[in-house]
């Protein structure tokens, strides 16, 4: 069987698989005999009793990867309802998120139409801009007519300054004079007044004592007299 094996195969037949027959060979004969089966039955049992501690091992290696794959499982499974939470706070904010685009949107619409009013409100400032120059133009041209004309003004107003300079010192020699007058015609009427006063006893005295007819008229004569003098006096 060995034999046809390998000879029906593609493989060569090497000193290799010669020796295995020949140890496959006295394998066979020695099971011909009872101490030959034991041996072969303790030798089996002994692999079939490693395989088997063997497969024991493996067992309990699967088992602590079963445990490892039980407690990654169980980190996962964790991990998957957090993510679910996550995953429902991102749908919130995602809501969020939509409603702010949509008044991002509404801004930027309300923008767009507040930049066109500003449009609208910088060319109505350029016009007035552009009248506001030509007004500062005819300005800046009445303004270099009023200089020029103010210093027509300061020419003429030279001499001027010189006559008005000269009636002030007039005026005030003027002033003193009158200041003077009025304290002659002061005096001219406290002189008349005290003159009066001393015409009146006088002429009080004289009423109760009999008088010539020519008195009352000399009398009057000196009233008037004096009166006049006075006024005379006064107009000057």
């Amino acid at each position: 069987h060995f034999q046809r094996k390998h000879l029906g195969s593609e493989e060569p037949f090497t000193t290799q698989h010669r020796d295995d027959f020949e140890r496959a060979r006295d394998d066979v004969s020695n099971l011909e005999t009872p101490a030959g089966i034991r041996a072969y039955l303790s030798s089996t049992l002994g692999i079939i009793h490693g395989r088997l501690l063997q497969r024991e091992d493996l067992l309990n290696r699967v088992d602590s990867r079963l445990a490892e794959l039980e407690a990654t499982v169980g980190h996962v499974e964790r991990g998957v309802v957090r993510l679910e939470a996550t995953g429902t706070r991102v749908d919130r904010d995602l809501v969020l998120i939509d409603a702010g685009t949509t008044r991002f949107s509404t801004g930027l619409a309300q923008l767009e139409a507040v930049g066109g009013r500003l449009d609208t409100g910088l060319a109505h400032w350029t016009a007035a801009g552009e009248r506001v120059d030509r007004g500062v133009a005819r300005f800046e041209a009445g303004e270099d007519r009023v200089t020029h004309r103010l210093a027509q003004m300061d020419a003429t107003e030279r001499p001027v300054d010189h006559h008005i300079t000269e009636l002030a010192v007039f005026a005030q020699e003027a002033n003193q004079r009158l200041a003077h007058l009025d304290e002659v015609v002061t005096r001219l009427h406290l002189m008349i007044a005290s003159l009066q006063s001393s015409v009146g006893a006088y002429v009080r005295g004289r009423s109760r004592s009999p008088s010539p007819p020519s008195r009352p008229r000399s009398r009057s004569r000196g009233r008037s007299y004096y009166r006049g003098r006075g006024r005379g006096r006064r107009r000057l």
